[in-house]
This record gives structure tokens, C-alpha cells and sequence, in this order.
């Protein structure tokens, strides 16, 4: 309702997200099934202005929402067609709405956000001429990396815990990655762009995201070839390789190949050893006290709200039920309200995203060391193989690499056991 045309079926068809812009276009129909009680005659003495009165209005959880359209229907501007107690069995109906009022209007400017995350998950999957985004997902999830009866929930920026229990594990993990996107679409080129020098800050923050989000596939179950190589890219050594190559000018200095790698691995052992922001793991605000109301009701939000939001958008956080009330709703509570129009509720979400926990791990760095590890050791046989062919006795260096590997395993040891010892001191 309002503003459709003869674009609807342009824009559904070149997206490639049939499911999900099918469950919005029912969403629309099913709000106005249920408020008008599934009555079609009611249904066709609606008008425009009241369409447009409705659209993006959440009277359950705004206070100001609510008198508004309150105000509104008991005069009779909205809903002008209908009686004073059908308008009153109406405003009962409305304040029971979860979400905003979705219209037409509202389903294309959505319809552009869900295009841009798209186009994040594109990046991990070969899409055929016949596949939807899902469909391609689909053909790709096999959760081979999983034990049965677990599902795999990230709960905060790889942060993930794995949880019992019998679930849609290929609809749980689908939904996470369009999570990802929503939190990251921004900064996820649409497609490759060429590796030039001089956009090589922009490129790297790209590369870390598509990384982490190829992590997240793998976790949640699902595997591509595209997906493999993503988490293959190590943007921490292409960091510390360019860093090299920049600190001493190429047309005076140069590095033979195995110095150049080791150094490599060396910078990055140190990247290594940042330590991660503490996740907020509390439930973002559904409304509130403030006067401020979010900028865009839907479609694409505005700069703060993204950078705010993006820190609450997982699955637990987003099927997070609640009641309160507040003069105005807050901008997480659009995103929500986007999302579950697109993609709908999960059936027993408040058990499928308790709190409980079995395993919590730091998905990102564990996956960034393995590879930093594999490729350390490739370089050690590379070495020895270039060893041998120079003539050099192999045994008496493969025992001095041996010997710095040993030495390095027991400071690493060391390191740690004094921080844990520190932190245990700490909480005494």
C-alpha cells in the first residue's frame, strides 16, 4: 500500500532475495489480515491518508506514536470509513502491533538496505543464474565442522558460544550472516578493488571484515570455495609486508625472499598480542525517555545510529523480547523492526538465545593464528628445502630451528603463565 507501481516486480526480480522480500510483502498483508480481521470489504474502505498516518508508527512502544494516532483515529481523520467502536476495536488492535507499520513505501526504502547487505554475503557464495542469495546458501551449508545437536550463536564481535539442542541450524546460521552485514555493509566493497599502494588503509579494514565474516560462515556451517579463501587472506600479513617494503625505500634496499617472510610472521606474532575490547553483552534499549527521535524510520540510517547500533546487532540481541515503553523508540529498535520484517520471528526464541553457555571463543583470533601457524611452518619446510639444495648439512639447521621454536614455545609459556598469575592476583 502506497506508492507500489509497476517497479515492484522490476525490483523484486534483480535483487535475488526472493525469500526474504516474499516474507515482507506478506508481513504487510498480514498486518492489515489481522487488524481488520481478515474482512475485505473493511480492507478496501481504507484510504491513503490513513496508509500514510500508520506507516513507521509503533503505538506499542511510543508514547508520542500513540497519541498521535490516538488523536487521529478517535476524530476520525484515519480510518474515516469505519464506525466509532470499529475505530476503538481498531486502536486496540494497533497498540498490540510488535514492530513498525509497515506499508509499500516503507518495504522499498528497506528494500535498498537489504540490497546493499546483500551484497556483502554475495562475496562468500557462487550464485547461478537460477539461485537466490538463500538458495545459494543452502546448497552450501553442510556444518561439517559441527557436532550434532549444537548450534553455534555469535553473541558479541566473534565472540561465539555453542550451545545444545535441536535447532534450524541452517536458518540460525543464514540469519547471523545478514546480521554481519547489517553491522558491516559499509565497509564491505561490493566488489574486489584493485590492490593499489595508495588505498591500502581502506582495502585492509575491507579485507579484515570479509576475513572475520568468512570465519563467521565457516563457524555457522557453511563452506565455499569462496568462503575458504577468504579466511585464507591474512590482512595482518599484508600489513606487515607493506610495512617492510615502506620503511626502506625499494630502489635502495632489498629483502631475499625467506628473510622477508620471517620478518613477516615476526610483525604479526605482535599484532598477536593486542587485546580485544571487552564485548557489552546487555540488551540494547527498545525505547525511550528522549526527545530524540531515529532520523530514518527505514531504509538506510543515519551515520551516529550506525555506528551505535552496530555494536547490539546479533541474533540474541535482535530476538530480545521486551515491553518497555518509552516517549520514542530508538533507532536499534528500527533495525530490529527491518529485520524481522525481511526475515520473521524464530519460534521459542527466548530459549533458543538464553544465556546460558558452554563454549565461548574468540572465533577471529583463533582462526588468524592457525593460519599464521600454518604458514610459519611451510616456511620452515621451505626453508630446509632451500638448505638442501644450497648444500647446507639440513640436520645441524633443522635442529637450530627446532632449538628457536622450543625457546620461543617456552617464553609464550612463561608470558602467559606470569599474566595469568597476574590476573588471579588482580581478582584476589
Amino acid at each position: 500500500m502506497r506508492r507500489g507501481g509497476s517497479a515492484l516486480y522490476s525490483h523484486c526480480s534483480r535483487s535475488r532475495n526472493t525469500q526474504e522480500l516474499i516474507h515482507y510483502l506478506q508481513h504487510i498483508k498480514e498486518f492489515w489480515h489481522r487488524l481488520l480481521r481478515g474482512n475485505y470489504t473493511a480492507l478496501r474502505k481504507v484510504d491513503e491518508a490513513t496508509v500514510k498516518a500508520l506507516e513507521l508508527k509503533s503505538p506499542r512502544y511510543s508514547r508520542r506514536d500513540a497519541r498521535v494516532l490516538q488523536g487521529l483515529l478517535m476524530r476520525g481523520q484515519i480510518f474515516a470509513e469505519f464506525s466509532q467502536p470499529e475505530r476503538e476495536v481498531i486502536w486496540g488492535d494497533l497498540r498490540s502491533v510488535d514492530g513498525l507499520i509497515p506499508s509499500l513505501f516503507t518495504f522499498f526504502e528497506d528494500l535498498k538496505y537489504l540490497i546493499a547487505c546483500a551484497g556483502c554475503l554475495k562475496r562468500l557464495v557462487r550464485l547461478s543464474r537460477q539461485d537466490t542469495v538463500y538458495t545459494a546458501f543452502q546448497e552450501n551449508f553442510t556444518y561439517s565442522n559441527q557436532v550434532g545437536n549444537q548450534y553455534t550463536l555469535e553473541v558479541a564481535e566473534s565472540t561465539f558460544v555453542v550451545k545444545p539442542g535441536q535447532v534450524d541450524r541452517l536458518d540460525i546460521g543464514y540469519r547471523q550472516l545478514w546480521l554481519y552485514a547489517m553491522r558491516h555493509y559499509r565497509e564491505i566493497p561490493k566488489e574486489a578493488k584493485s590492490k593499489l599502494l595508495a588505498k591500502v588503509v581502506v582495502e585492509r579494514e575491507d579485507e579484515n571484515t570479509l576475513s572475520a565474516l568468512a570465519v563467521l560462515a565457516n563457524k555457522v556451517g557453511f563452506e565455499s570455495a569462496e568462503i575458504y579463501d577468504l579466511k585464507r587472506r591474512s590482512s595482518d600479513n599484508d600489513i606487515a609486508r607493506n610495512a617492510l617494503l615502506k620503511a626502506r625505500r625499494p630502489d635502495q634496499y632489498q629483502y631475499n625472499n625467506s628473510t622477508l617472510e620471517a620478518s613477516v610472521a615476526q610483525i604479526v606474532s605482535l599484532f598477536d598480542t593486542a587485546i580485544p575490547v571487552p564485548p557489552v553483552f546487555s540488551s540494547p534499549s527498545l525505547a525511550s525517555d528522549s526527545l530524540k527521535t531515529p532520523e530514518n524510520r527505514c531504509g538506510f540510517q543515519d551515520e551516529d545510529s550506525y555506528e551505535q547500533d552496530r555494536k547490539s546487532i546479533f541474533i540474541t540481541h535482535i530476538h530480545c523480547e521486551g515491553e518497555e515503553q518509552g516517549e520514542e523508540i530508538t533507532s536499534f529498535f528500527v533495525r530490529r523492526s527491518v529485520y524481522l520484517a525481511f526475515f520473521g520471528n524464530i519460534a521459542n526464541a527466548a530459549k533458543i538465545f538464553s544465556e546460558s553457555q558452554v563454549t565461548e571463543t574468540n572465533g577471529r583470533d583463533q582462526e588468524i593464528r592457525a593460519l599464521v601457524e600454518e604458514e610459519r611452518l611451510a616456511l620452515v619446510e621451505q626453508e630446509m628445502i632451500s638448505l638442501v639444495e644450497e648444500g647446507t648439512p639440513a640436520e645441524v639447521e633443522l635442529e637450530r630451528l627446532e632449538r628457536v621454536q622450543q625457546e620461543r614455545f617456552v617464553q609464550e609459556w612463561i608470558e602467559q603463565d606470569w599474566l595469568g598469575q597476574e590476573i588471579l592476583e588482580q581478582e584476589a
